[in-house]
């Protein structure tokens, strides 16, 4: 399985805690190239939102769950991420807790979940 750019003991600049976290975060749930890099560009508050959610173990679709986790941290107005889109393309309302529960609950890959917010 790929391990998604999981670099052995390197830890990135200064081998932060938070990066290294990340990271076996990162490889422990098997994560897909996409949902990676997101998680990886997301700020340090969105990156401790997924990782204090726990395990996706459960998930039939890791890196969708994942995705989600950012949106809905981005969509709490607490700071979105750096370089994506996460909780910035909102039409408002009530619909979107649903829609991502749905996605969720559903488990739908993430072509499949991008497909239906539209």
């Amino acid at each position: 399985r790929r391990r998604s750019g999981w670099d052995d003991d390197r830890g990135g600049a200064g081998g932060g805690g938070l990066e290294r976290e990340v990271q076996d975060f990162i490889w422990q749930n098997k994560l897909d190239e996409s949902a990676a890099d997101a998680i990886r560009r997301a700020t340090p508050e969105a990156q401790q939102y997924v990782l204090s959610r726990g395990t996706l173990a459960d998930a039939r679709n890791p890196s969708a769950a994942a995705l989600v986790r950012l949106r809905d941290f981005g969509s709490r107005g607490s700071g979105g991420d750096r370089g994506g889109s996460f909780g910035s393309n909102r039409r408002g309302g009530g619909g979107d807790r649903e829609v991502e529960d749905f996605i969720l609950d559903s488990q739908l890959d993430d072509r499949a979940a991008e497909a239906f917010r539209i």
